[in-house]
């Protein structure tokens, strides 16, 4: 009797594992089939100095119409983006922002459109000397 016992219950510990693993790892389980196949843009920044302001550039790839570009910032490292200005690429995908004086962390991000989610640059941190 004791013995049956121990048998079904380790029986039923292994079914239910096999259970939940199966319904964890199914494809759609987790997330839409649109947001899985998107691929990320190709977003790329670089910083330009000046006297009393910099300005920061790059050009976003592969080629969209009317690409919407922001510029993002946080003051300290564990703060919050906040969306500081925004701009359109033009026609050969580049985009620039002149006249900043914030000191920080910028990053560009480009919304999700056309077969593609939402994009972000790398990291740049501004320091005043």
């Amino acid at each position: 009797m004791r013995i049956t016992r121990i048998i079904s219950v380790v029986v039923a510990l292994v079914l239910g594992t096999a259970l939940s693993l199966a319904l964890v790892s199914s494809p759609g389980a987790a997330t839409e089939p649109d947001e899985r196949a998107k691929p990320a843009r190709d977003v790329s920044i670089s910083f330009g100095g000046g006297t009393g302001s910099f300005s920061l550039t790059g050009k976003v790839s592969p080629k969209g119409k009317g690409l919407k570009v922001s510029l993002q910032y946080k003051r300290t490292r564990g703060g919050n983006w906040k969306t500081i200005k925004k701009d359109g690429a033009n026609q050969k995908q580049k985009y620039a922002f002149y006249g900043l004086k914030q000191v920080g962390f910028f990053r560009t991000k480009v919304p999700q459109s056309r077969g593609y989610k939402t994009s972000y640059s790398r990291v740049i941190k501004v320091v005043r000397r």
